[in-house]
């Protein structure tokens, strides 16, 4: 046998407890506890938000091999509109010829077929027009042996398969029914072969054209059953566990699908499914209950655009495997409970000030434990902080507060006032000479955009929030800062400061008020808490788009944040009641094991 340095070019290291400097699945010996060790990074499959369509649109159809090589076309209207994905952004293309809703799609983005459909200007309404895209144009090839809509496609442009849906009734009396028929295309002509076993439409189709799935639909309500198509024949087999209709797909066989979104009758459904070949295995949520919506891709790397949440949406949702996640763990708490308060400084040297429950403490966290140190001079709730440990400000609060002090690693000072005095405000900013005062509100006053820079002495006025709202949160520095969340309701607005102006981004997947945010720039940063309702969802921004990771283990509201989107603190909060708990979040979450016999 292969010693381990023969197998993996290194000998095993001795170290005294943990070895930071480890691989993942690097071993050593762990001297101190006698025990061989080993880590890895902590990863997860998950949806994170894409770039949006440019037409908002439902019963659209889609292609494409990866969430990074889509195409998406149709849709209610009916419009011919069609549109290519990158990986971050929708760029419209040409048009098929054809407008229409609920057809079935496949291929990949530069190779896809369209076919069937809905067009009510259009004689018949129902069509078995197909076209043919090349990755320029779609040309019109020939039709199926039926007119349908709201039917199942899989498969390539030159092999493809049109599986059940809606026909016309052939037979008395008058109207529609759902059908059984399938069809073959071998690159030129469809051809009529073995049925599914039960009549459905807006069922989902994945795979190739001789192994494919069909799933879901609905003959007069939501169902679950799940068909395999072998290349002759259909065979019913294990149901989803969620059943629906008008749902999205990505896949390459029937042994590999995801199954995501539809409708489930009463609502729209989030949930995601994945199919190995015998069972289907729930697996993280959409970000966005949605309904119509179209799906491509494979089961580690899909993408879910468009649809109804009730109203046509635009939004994109990009699934990946093996996502790096962070997580949260428990820190040293407060000496009090509190909530309403303000932070400063990073995961390891923080410092907490002002709250309801003792409005004038400041409390300094060295990683492990808080110490209380020398008071505010006006005690308060409702306001922002900046800064670090050593050198923070505290500003606005209750009443309408234009109050500023700064800490200097030992005293508070009263300095200067905002121009603009509120509470419920955000901030930022990396020392207490620089940061940046943003939203709010003044009691009886309109809700505030108003955003303040902040030099070390003054407070002076810049150009606006696009958004007016208080309870909102804000991370990064005086001159690239982010703001996000927010009142009335649930807000899930984010917008981005250059130092100039304010520019609507991306919004938040959970919309919220009340929540605590962080980070050290405006392209890196963690929001994380807020209500309605009580939530402990935490999501990570990368300068585009907003990705969920793992929640914080109790949700609360009214919390303190402070630290970056890699090494955060959650400090205090509300639940049903005021709390002391402190967590600490790291992204890596590096896991560590042991070795046993």
């Amino acid at each position: 046998m292969a010693t381990y340095k023969e197998s993996v070019g290194t000998a095993v290291t001795n170290v005294a407890g943990d070895f930071p400097g480890a691989a993942d699945g690097e071993l050593w010996f762990n001297s101190t506890a006698a025990t061989f060790q080993y880590q890895y990074e902590s990863t997860t499959d998950a949806w994170s938000t894409g770039g949006n369509l440019n037409l908002a649109r439902g019963n659209l159809a889609g292609a494409g091999a990866s969430n990074t090589a889509s195409l998406a076309f149709a849709g209610d209207g009916p419009t011919t509109d069609t549109e290519s994905y990158n990986g971050s952004s929708w760029t419209e293309v040409n048009n098929m010829n054809l407008g229409r809703f609920s057809l079935a799609g496949c291929g990949t983005q530069t190779a896809a077929l369209g076919f069937g459909g809905l067009n009510p200007g259009s004689s018949p309404s129902y069509l078995n027009e197909t076209e043919s895209w090349n990755g320029t144009n779609w040309t019109e090839v020939n039709n199926l042996n039926r007119n349908v809509f709201s039917l199942g496609g899989a498969g390539t442009q030159t092999a493809a398969l049109a599986i059940s849906g809606e026909k016309i009734n052939p037979s008395p009396p008058p109207g529609v029914v759902d059908t059984t028929d399938v069809e073959q295309w071998n690159g030129t002509n469809w051809t009529e072969v073995n049925n599914v076993n039960t009549a459905r439409q807006a069922g989902e189709a994945a795979g190739i054209s001789t192994s494919a799935l069909f799933f879901g639909g609905s003959p007069g309500g939501s169902v679950d059953a799940t068909e395999l198509w072998n290349g002759t024949n259909w065979t019913e087999v294990n149901n989803l566990n969620t059943a629906r209709s008008a749902l999205g797909s990505g896949g390459s066989s029937n042994t590999s699908v995801l199954a995501f979104g539809g409708d489930t009758g009463p609502d729209q459904s989030t949930a995601t499914e994945e199919w190995n070949g015998t069972n289907w295995t729930e697996k993280n949520d959409l970000l966005t209950k949605t309904r119509k919506l179209a799906g491509s891709g494979t089961t580690s790397s899909a993408l879910a655009f468009g649809g109804e949440n009730p109203s046509p949406t635009a939004v994109t949702q990009e699934w990946n495997t093996g996502v790096p996640i962070g997580a949260w763990s428990t820190g040293g708490s407060l000496n009090a409970v509190n909530y309403g308060s303000a932070a400063a400084g990073i995961q390891t040297a923080a410092l907490d000030f002002g709250g309801l429950e003792t409005p004038a403490d400041t409390e300094l966290y060295d990683g492990t434990s808080w110490t209380e140190v020398n008071n505010l001079n006006s005690g308060r709730d409702q306001f922002a902080g900046a800064g670090t440990s050593t050198a923070a400000l505290g500003f606005g609060g209750p009443s309408g507060s234009a109050l500023t002090e700064t800490w200097n690693g030992t005293n508070w000072t009263e300095v200067n006032d905002l121009n603009t005095g509120r509470r419920q405000l955000a901030g930022c900013g990396a020392t207490n000479t620089a940061a940046l005062a943003f939203g709010g509100e003044s009691p009886g006053t309109a809700l505030l955009g108003v955003t303040e820079l902040w030099n070390g002495t003054n407070w002076t006025e810049v150009n606006d929030l696009n958004l007016a709202r208080p309870n909102l949160a804000g991370a990064g520095i005086n001159t690239a800062a982010l703001a996000f969340g927010g009142s009335p309701g649930t807000k899930n607005e984010t917008e981005i400061w250059n130092g100039t102006n304010w520019t609507e981004v991306n919004n938040l997947n959970t919309g919220r008020q009340t929540l605590a945010g962080c980070g050290a720039t405006n392209t890196a940063a963690l929001a994380f808490g807020g209500t309605p309702p009580t939530t402990g969802k935490t999501e990570l921004w990368n300068g585009t788009n907003w990705t969920e990771t793992s929640d914080m283990g109790t949700a609360r509201y009214s919390l303190a944040g402070c630290g970056t989107n890699t090494a955060a603190l959650a400090i205090g909060g509300y639940t049903t009641t005021a709390v002391s708990s402190v967590e600490e979040f790291n992204d890596p979450n590096i896991i560590t094991k042991t070795l046993t016999t």
